[in-house]
């Protein structure tokens, strides 16, 4: 699967270079060539969330999760593609509108997919070490919350007011220091043994 993705993506990318070399050769900046490059910026960065996904869609442990993420990364990634292209009204994602369901189902679709992004990157950690159990687990339980809280504020669930975004703001920083510390511990930490080995 991860082979056939990459396959897709690659040619994704190659097309839309090469439809923006030939507009800009044949009739310079136009607007084929902004959607083009809203189209290639997409395919990017879902192609580096794809990558985390299909790293652990590998390991057989984590199948439900990371096939669930794939489908909600690829629905994303279909409607995204297709506003970069301006096949659907930009103004339902942008704007207040009758159709402001369905601009909350694409932003739900694409915060999602970040998010499974980002725990599939800290379950790929592969430690028996008790520090690093519990740091996965508190990354991944402090994602979730933020997660939870943003798609209720987005369907107005729950109203987003201004005393909440100081602690927005710390549960942010908080999810950013406990991610950057257990992909530094876990690295550390497998290396020291390997240390040891050669040490022997």
């Amino acid at each position: 699967m991860k082979n056939k993705i990459t396959k897709i993506i690659s040619i994704a990318i190659l097309l839309n270079i090469l439809i923006f070399i030939i507009n800009i050769l044949n009739q310079g900046f136009t607007d084929i060539v902004l959607k083009t490059i809203k189209s290639i910026g997409t395919t990017f960065i879902f192609s580096i969330i794809y990558t985390c996904i299909l790293t652990l869609h590998e390991k057989k442990e984590y199948k439900i999760f990371s096939t669930t993420s794939l489908i909600l990364c690829s629905i994303g990634y279909f409607l995204t593609t297709l506003i970069a292209w301006e096949l659907i009204d930009f103004c339902i994602v942008l704007c207040d509108s009758s159709e402001s369901i369905s601009r909350n189902f694409l932003l739900s679709l694409i915060i999602l997919s970040l998010s499974s992004a980002h725990i599939s990157l800290i379950l790929n950690i592969k430690n028996k070490n008790n520090t690093i159990k519990y740091l996965k687990r508190t990354v991944i339980f402090l994602s979730t919350v933020l997660d939870i809280f943003i798609l209720l504020s987005l369907f107005n669930i729950i109203t987003l007011h201004f005393i909440y975004i100081p602690a927005l703001t710390i549960l942010v920083l908080l999810i950013i220091i406990t991610t950057i510390i257990t992909l530094l511990l876990g690295k550390s930490i497998k290396r020291q043994p390997r240390k040891k080995l050669l040490q022997q």
